[in-house]
């Protein structure tokens, strides 16, 4: 996520590891106060569709966005096929 900040990326989904439940709203946003004392904060990533946990992301919370790029970190191949 803040490779993608710098690189002034427009980022529409994420699957987060370190946002805890309570702090997802029932939109599936992050809230905009968990990045309230962090340098995210004033960043719009509140706005952000989470797409499932860090190591469990949607492929079909992911697909619906229709996004150009699609950034994974966790390299398990669940829904590898899915996503291409």
């Amino acid at each position: 996520l803040e490779l993608a900040w710098v690189l002034d990326m427009n980022v529409v989904g994420l699957a987060p590891g370190r946002v805890p439940p309570e702090q997802i709203t029932p939109e599936n946003k992050i809230d905009p106060e968990f990045f309230a004392d962090s340098f995210f904060a004033g960043s719009g990533y509140g706005d952000v569709t989470v797409v499932g946990s860090w190591t469990e992301p949607s492929a079909e919370a992911i697909l619906a966005l229709q996004p150009d790029l699609i950034i994974r970190t966790y390299w398990g191949q669940e829904g590898f096929e899915q996503l291409s």
